[in-house]
């Protein structure tokens, strides 16, 4: 990984040059990772943020009260979507004519979350209550599916924060590959990911390239691990498979990654939320200069990444073809390097964080991000 992960411009100018900003807001139910690092970024930029969480009907009414105190001193909220849960305090915030910016980057309407109809009313109706919705460009459906106003709407995209994602020096790996072996990585497991469906692709690939093995970063006990574990072995090849938990602290994480030749990032192409979504932790691995390979989902082609030049893309239902494709890669490892530099290049220029968080504070807090968006 380039160390200029931690001393690019974007971060060493961020407290050096950025004014301090006022101004006090309610963080109500983030769950997402991106909404989490909008907060932190708020409290670098001198706001006041006050967590609350109400994840069930008790919380709900039983902190009501509290909320309401909070709200007459804030400014806005920035919310999540736990649905239905936190209706009564956007009722409350809307009521005392607060701000409510809700953050939907995943649509929690389509597989692996509920499809019934009631729960699409309910998500529906958290959305229409907010003053705004944030969302990804590739979900731009969403508009029409909940009949929101596009006024209403804001694409600000997942934007990997450069303070959180350390130097290699700053964590260490956990895994030691065989000496000479060439290592191909996935993690997180989440069904609409299809990970699984990388292993005939694997297999196919370990007679093209005799050094490769594959690396699962996840929750041993989710089904992708479980069925790529069980396919490798019946195949002959678990030797080649090693299984890692989620590792924590995060720059092990990012560390071990970086010490890979390439990251699976999605085969969700047969699924709504599959082909939809972009990772954050894709444009982490962007960042770290590692080489992607992911199926060519809309959502990866709406954001201009380029076959062969900033990313990898396969056909899982052609494995034959995606081994040849990956080991002519794996056979020059000048052109996967550079593949690494362009994506970080790719990540640096269109997911700029520093201006995902100008774009969301316009919405919340219109006119609190003049002045500063020059730096982004």
């Amino acid at each position: 990984m380039n160390d200029t992960l931690t001393t690019g411009p974007e971060s060493a100018t961020r407290e050096s040059i950025r004014p301090r900003q006022e101004g006090r807001i309610v963080a109500l139910n983030i769950v997402e990772v991106r909404t989490s690092n909008f907060v932190q970024e708020l409290e670098r930029r001198g706001f006041q943020v006050n967590r609350f969480d109400v994840k069930n009907w008790r919380a709900a009414f039983a902190r009501l009260v509290p909320f309401i105190a909070t709200i007459l001193r804030s400014d806005a909220v920035l919310s999540g979507a736990v649905v239905p849960f936190q209706i009564p305090c956007i009722l409350a915030a809307k009521l005392l004519r607060r701000p409510v910016v809700i953050d939907f980057p995943m649509d929690l309407t389509v597989w692996p979350f509920l499809t019934l109809p009631h729960w699409r009313w309910l998500v529906a109706l958290n959305l229409r209550l907010a003053d705004g919705v944030l969302t990804i460009r590739s979900r731009e459906y969403v508009i029409a599916k909940f009949g929101l106003s596009k006024q209403r709407v804001r694409f600000v995209e997942n934007c990997p924060d450069l303070a959180l994602v350390p130097a290699v020096a700053g964590g260490r790996p956990r895994f030691q590959p065989s000496p000479g072996s060439f290592v191909i990585c996935w993690s997180g497991g989440h069904a609409h990911h299809r990970l699984e469906r990388f292993m005939p692709t694997f297999e196919a690939l370990i007679e093209l390239v005799p050094n490769v093995e594959l690396l699962l970063i996840a929750d041993p006990a989710l089904p992708s691990v479980v069925e790529s574990k069980r396919y490798a072995e019946s195949a002959g090849f678990g030797d080649r498979v090693h299984a890692l938990p989620i590792i924590l602290p995060t720059q092990d994480f990012y560390a071990t990654i970086a010490h890979c030749h390439a990251w699976v990032a999605s085969l969700g192409d047969d699924t709504l939320q599959g082909r939809q979504e972009l990772r954050m932790e894709f444009l982490e691995a962007g960042l770290l200069d590692t080489a992607v390979i992911a199926a060519p989902t809309p959502a990866f082609l709406q954001h201009g990444f380029t076959d062969g030049r900033e990313i990898i893309y396969i056909d899982p239902s052609d494995p034959r073809a995606s081994a040849l494709k990956i080991a002519e890669f794996a056979r020059r490892p000048e052109q996967l390097k550079q593949l690494g530099e362009r994506l970080r290049e790719h990540v640096l220029r269109n997911f700029s964080f520093d201006k995902g968080v100008d774009d969301m504070l316009q919405m919340l807090l219109p006119g609190r991000a003049a002045g500063v968006s020059k730096h982004s």
